[in-house]
C-alpha cells in the first residue's frame, strides 16, 4: 500500500471500530438495557416456580423434569404486575434434542381483557445460551396471568423450573458480530478506494490475487458451512454399507453385469391397470421405488452413469464400501464452484483486459452466489448427486475449452481441448440436459476451426478434429449402448417410464404451466420481513387451471436477486451497432449459451415442476452472459462520473445478490430438513440470534 492510503485506511478502521463497538453495546444489546436506572423502581422482579403454576399436557417425573404427553403443553403463571421482561427457566433434556430450540408461545391476560390474548412473541430456548430464556415485553400494564404454550414432540423430556418477570437480561458482547462487521465494511472500503483495484486485472499483482483467493475461500467456507450444518454429521462417509439409487443401486447392477436394478418389482405393481398412475398406486396401497423406471417388469434408473463410472463404481470395487452421497455432493460442488470461478477469470483475461479489477471481483461474487449449487450440499439425495456431478463436469469442461485457445489467436492447447471434450461428455452422462451445452461447445469448436484458426495445415486440422471429437464419440457410444441395453433404443433415456407424480406417457405440454416455470424461476419477487433470514421465497401460480408440482413452496426469481439482468433491455440497441462478424461471435459466445439455452431449460421444467436444485442448469450461465454484456458496455464508457455511479450500483446489486441467495439457502432450520438428529442445529440458531438480535 502507498503511505497515504495506509494512513487513510487506518483512520477508517479506527472510526469503524468505534461505531461498531457503540452499536454492539447499545443497539445489539438493547434488551439488556430494558430494565435501567430510569425505570427500575417501576418494575418489580418476581419468580414463580412451576409448582405454583397450573400445568396441563405434561407428566411430572420429579426434580423439575417433565415428559410431553402430546405435542402441546400449557403452563399458566399468576403475575399481577407490570412486565418489562420475561424469563422461562426451561429447556430440553432429551439427548436427541439437546441441540434444538424449545419453542414456547406466550399468551397473557391483563386489566381490561381477562381472557388470554394471543401474542406475537415466543421463546426459542437453547440449552447452550441462557439469554434465549429471556424476552422483552411491550404489553399493556397490569398483566394478570401468562400462559406459556410449549410445542414439542410427544414424549420429549423437558426441564422446567419456573418463570420470572422483570429480571435484568444478561449483557453479551459478541466478538463474532463485531469482527464480521469490521471485515464486511473494510472489504467494501478497500473495493472502493484501493488503487490496485481501480486498475485492470494483471497477472503479477499480489493484492489482486489475494482478493480473488479471499473470495473463493469465502465461498469454500460457505459450502463447508452449509454442508456441515445441513448434512447428517453422524455419517461415516468412507464406510457406507448402503446408499441410494446412484451410489448403490446402479453400482450393484453394473457389478452384476446388467443394467436393470437388482431389487425385485412387486407383483401387485405389475398387475395394476396403469402402474405409472400415481393415484392408482396410492389407492391400492402398492409400494414402488419412487422416481425409478419400470420397464418390462424390471426397475431401471433414469439418472446418468457419469458419477457412477468416475467415482461410485471404482470406489466400491476397490474398498467394498459405497461412497457417501453427502461427501460426493460436497466434492462435486466444491470442484464445480472452483472451476466456475476459474472459467470466469479466464474469460476476463482473454476478452476484458481493460476492465477495472473491482468490477471483475464483483462479477465473481455474483456468479458464485447466483449459481444455486449450494442446494446440492443442503440436501444430498440422488437428485443432488446428479445435479452436482453434472455441474462439476460442465464447469471443468467449460474452463478447459477456454484454456484451449480455440476461440482466440493464441496457440491451441490440444490437451485442454481433449480434456474439455472428456468432461463435457461426462457432464452429459451425469445429467442428460447438459447435452444442450455440449452442443454449444461443438459450435464453438466449429467456429474456431473455420474462422479463428482457419490457416491450420492438414495435419493440424486432422489433429484438431480427432482430439476434439474422439471423447464425444467414445462416451456417446457408451451412453447409446447403455440406453439400448435398457430400452432397446439408443436414443431413449427412459423418462416416460418413471414412477413419479406424473404418467409421462400421457402428459402434454401446456403454455400456462410453462409460464409458471418461467415466472417463478426468473421473475418472482421475494418476500421481505423481519423474520430471519429476512428475505423469503414466494410462489406465483398465475391463476393457471392445471397441476404444477412444487417441491418446496419457495421461489426466488433469478432476475430479482441478480438485478443487473435489467441490462438485457439494452442489448438490442448495442447489437445493432455490431458488424456481422461480431454479431455471429456475440451470438455464439453469449446469446445462445447464456440466454437462449438457459431460457429453454427453464421452460422445459414445466413437467418436472419447481425445485430449488434446478438452478445450476441455467442460473450461472445467464449471469455470466449478462455480466459479459455489462462489462462490454462498461469498458466503452468514457465518462468517469458515469462509470463511478455504475460501479456503485453494481456494488449494491452484488451485496443484494449475495445476501438474497444466501437467504434462499438458509431459509429453513436444519431440523426441518435433516430431522431432530441434526447435530449442528444449534449453530444455525446461534447465527440466527446473532443477526436477529431482537428475537
Amino acid at each position: 500500500m502507498k503511505k497515504y492510503f495506509e494512513n487513510d485506511f487506518k483512520r477508517f478502521i479506527i472510526k469503524l471500530l468505534i461505531v461498531v463497538v457503540v452499536l454492539e453495546v447499545f443497539l445489539f444489546n438493547y434488551k439488556s438495557h430494558t430494565i435501567n436506572i430510569f425505570n427500575r423502581g417501576k418494575y418489580n422482579q418476581k419468580y414463580i416456580t412451576v409448582n405454583n403454576a397450573e400445568i396441563s399436557g405434561l407428566e411430572e417425573n420429579g426434580g423439575g423434569t417433565y415428559t410431553m404427553e402430546g405435542e402441546n403443553a400449557k403452563i399458566i403463571f399468576d403475575i399481577d404486575s407490570d412486565v418489562k421482561t420475561m424469563r422461562l427457566d426451561a429447556g430440553y433434556i432429551s439427548k436427541d434434542k439437546k441441540n434444538l430450540e424449545l419453542e414456547a408461545e406466550i399468551k397473557y391476560s391483563y386489566v381490561g381483557y381477562t381472557d388470554f390474548r394471543v401474542n406475537h412473541k415466543s421463546f426459542y430456548i437453547m440449552n447452550t445460551d441462557k439469554r434465549t430464556q429471556y424476552v422483552t415485553c411491550a404489553s399493556p400494564v397490569g398483566i394478570k396471568q401468562i400462559c406459556v404454550e410449549i410445542k414439542a414432540d410427544k414424549s420429549s423430556e423437558l426441564r422446567i423450573h419456573g418463570f420470572s418477570v422483570n429480571e435484568d437480561i444478561p449483557f453479551h458482547f459478541s466478538v463474532a458480530r463485531v469482527l464480521f462487521l469490521l471485515l464486511f465494511f473494510s472489504a467494501l472500503y478497500l473495493l472502493m478506494t484501493y488503487p490496485a483495484y481501480r486498475k485492470p486485472m494483471v497477472g503479477n499483482c499480489n493484492s489482486q490475487e489475494a482478493a480473488i483467493i479471499a473470495v473463493m475461500f469465502f465461498f469454500l467456507i460457505l459450502i463447508m458451512g452449509v454442508f456441515k450444518i445441513y448434512a447428517d454429521p453422524d455419517t461415516n462417509y468412507w464406510k457406507q454399507t448402503q446408499g441410494n439409487q446412484i451410489t448403490q443401486e446402479i453400482v450393484d447392477a453394473l457389478e452384476s453385469g446388467h443394467t436393470y436394478l437388482t431389487d425385485e418389482v412387486p407383483q401387485e405393481l405389475l398387475e395394476l391397470d396403469n402402474p405409472y398412475d400415481w393415484f392408482e398406486r396410492m389407492d391400492k396401497d402398492v409400494k414402488e421405488k419412487w422416481d425409478h423406471l419400470l420397464f418390462e417388469g424390471k426397475y431401471y434408473s433414469y439418472y446418468g452413469i457419469g458419477p457412477v463410472i468416475t467415482l461410485f463404481l471404482p470406489y466400491h470395487l476397490i474398498t467394498g464400501y459405497y461412497f457417501s452421497a453427502d461427501l460426493a455432493c460436497f466434492i462435486f460442488t466444491t470442484l464445480g464452484s472452483l472451476f466456475l470461478g476459474m472459467a470466469y477469470l479466464e474469460i476476463i483475461r482473454k476478452w476484458y483486459k481493460k476492465l477495472q479489477f473491482r468490477m471483475v471481483l464483483l462479477g465473481l461474487v455474483c456468479i458464485e452466489a447466483a449459481s444455486s449449487i449450494l442446494f446440492s450440499v443442503r440436501v444430498t439425495n440422488f437428485y443432488e448427486v446428479a445435479q452436482s456431478s453434472g455441474f462439476c463436469f460442465l464447469t471443468i469442461g467449460f474452463y478447459l475449452i477456454l484454456r484451449s485457445n480455440i476461440l482466440t489467436k493464441e496457440k491451441i492447447r490440444y490437451g485442454c481441448m481433449f480434456l474439455s471434450s472428456v468432461f463435457m461428455s461426462l457432464a452429459v452422462l451425469s445429467r442428460a440436459l447438459q447435452a444442450l451445452y455440449a452442443i454449444v461447445i461443438v459450435m464453438w469448436a466449429v467456429y474456431g476451426f473455420f474462422f479463428v484458426h482457419k490457416n491450420m495445415n492438414i495435419k493440424e486440422k486432422i489433429k484438431y478434429i480427432m482430439l476434439f471429437s474422439a471423447p464425444y464419440a467414445f462416451f456417446g457410444i457408451i451412453q447409446m449402448a447403455y440406453n439400448y441395453a435398457r430400452f432397446h433404443n439408443p436414443f431413449e433415456f427412459g423418462i416416460s417410464y418413471t414412477l413419479t407424480i406424473y404418467d409421462y406417457q400421457h402428459i402434454q405440454i401446456s403454455l400456462g404451466l410453462v409460464m409458471i416455470s418461467v415466472v417463478n424461476f426468473l421473475f418472482t419477487l421475494p418476500v421481505i420481513n423481519s423474520q430471519f433470514p429476512f428475505v423469503h421465497g414466494n410462489m406465483d401460480f398465475l391463476g393457471v387451471n392445471g397441476y404444477y408440482f412444487v417441491a418446496i413452496n419457495c421461489a426466488y426469481g433469478l432476475f430479482a436477486t441478480f438485478v443487473p439482468a435489467v441490462s438485457l433491455l439494452y442489448m438490442p440497441k448495442v447489437a445493432k451497432k455490431l458488424s456481422k462478424e461480431d454479431k455471429l461471435k456475440f451470438g455464439l459466445l453469449y446469446f445462445v449459451p447464456g440466454i437462449l439455452i438457459p431460457l429453454a431449460i427453464v421452460m422445459l421444467t414445466w413437467d418436472y415442476g419447481y425445485c430449488m436444485r434446478y438452478g445450476p442448469d441455467f442460473a450461472w450461465q445467464m449471469v455470466l452472459a449478462i455480466l459479459m454484456f455489462i462489462f462490454f458496455v462498461y469498458q466503452k464508457i468514457k465518462n468517469k462520473t458515469v462509470k463511478k455511479w455504475l460501479f456503485g450500483l453494481m456494488m449494491i446489486c452484488t451485496v443484494w445478490c449475495l445476501y438474497s441467495n444466501l437467504c434462499y439457502i438458509i431459509s429453513d432450520n436444519p431440523v426441518k430438513i435433516a430431522g431432530n438428529h441434526a447435530t449442528y442445529a444449534d449453530v444455525y440458531s446461534k447465527i440466527q440470534n446473532l443477526v436477529q438480535f431482537w428475537r
